[in-house]
């Protein structure tokens, strides 16, 4: 008969290698370093759809802007042809029109009647000693902020004269644009010199400038540029932030549950018979 053998015995599972802290600092490292390539990955991405975002807003400004240019230069021309066909001039009834095209089109900040010798017969808005009253129009010098449109009164067989519109370019693109804007901020350019920039306009990040161009045909061709707020940046950025701090907290509980494995694995016991 085969005797009992008296006692416990008492001993624990020899360790795993993927319990031991060398493996748990690999693991760590590895989980961390996925969790900050996730994150420059997403922030890469957030990047991209912004700049994306105000390419789309720069087209649409500028596109808007040259519509509305080509409306005002459009209500010029139909005053001329209008003039045209008139066998006598009516001033009073030109003014009339006049009034009419700066209130409905955007920029138009005075409009002229011109004679063919170049002088001006009547301004409108009329205002008491305008400098532009009875003056010849060839003397007229264009502002930095100004652009002058000339369109002929000519009846097929001979010029009566010109119908000279004004635009305020601060004015005309304060207007076409949403300057107030929280998000974007706007600056246009001429040749180098500023025309006219938002009120929240900074010099953002490389990059972040998108440029386009306006053009007013036969006129002037300007820049439009466009780039995101820094708090629109920073909210766009705070997703991919949120998703670094998720992950790293997965990747500790992660580290921490293996952790807790290999301290807390009980001693097993058994009888050998």
């Amino acid at each position: 008969m085969i005797g009992t053998h008296q006692g416990k015995e008492k001993f624990r599972i020899p360790k795993s290698f993927f319990l031991t802290w060398y493996f748990l600092g690999i693991f760590g490292f590895c989980l961390v370093l996925t969790s900050i390539l996730l994150w420059k990955v997403q922030e890469s991405k957030v990047i991209s759809q912004q700049n994306l975002n105000t390419s789309y807003i720069a087209r649409s400004y500028a596109s808007e802007a040259e519509t509305q240019f080509q409306n005002s230069y459009n209500a010029l021309d139909r005053m001329a042809n209008r003039e045209a066909v008139k066998s006598d001039l009516n001033l009073e009834e030109w003014t009339k029109d006049a009034q009419f095209a700066i209130g409905a089109y955007n920029g138009l900040f005075k409009i002229a009647y011109v004679d063919k010798s170049y002088k001006i017969l009547r301004v409108v808005p009329g205002i008491e000693g305008d400098p532009l009253a009875n003056k010849n129009a060839n003397e007229l010098v264009r502002g930095p902020q100004e652009v002058f449109l000339w369109l002929p009164i000519n009846d097929g067989s001979q010029l009566k004269g010109f119908i000279l519109g004004i635009i305020d370019l601060k004015l005309f693109f304060a207007t076409a644009f949403n300057l107030q804007s929280n998000d974007y901020m706007f600056q246009i350019t001429n040749q180098g010199g500023i025309v006219v920039t938002s009120e929240n306009w900074v010099q953002p990040q490389d990059g972040r400038i998108i440029g386009q161009t306006v053009t007013f045909p036969n006129v002037s061709v300007f820049t439009l540029d466009a780039a995101p707020t820094a708090a629109l940046v920073q909210a766009n950025l705070s997703h991919a932030t949120n998703r670094l701090v998720l992950s790293l907290a997965f990747s500790l509980s992660s580290a921490l549950n293996l952790l807790a494995s290999e301290v807390f694995i009980p001693p097993y016991s058994f009888r050998q018979r």
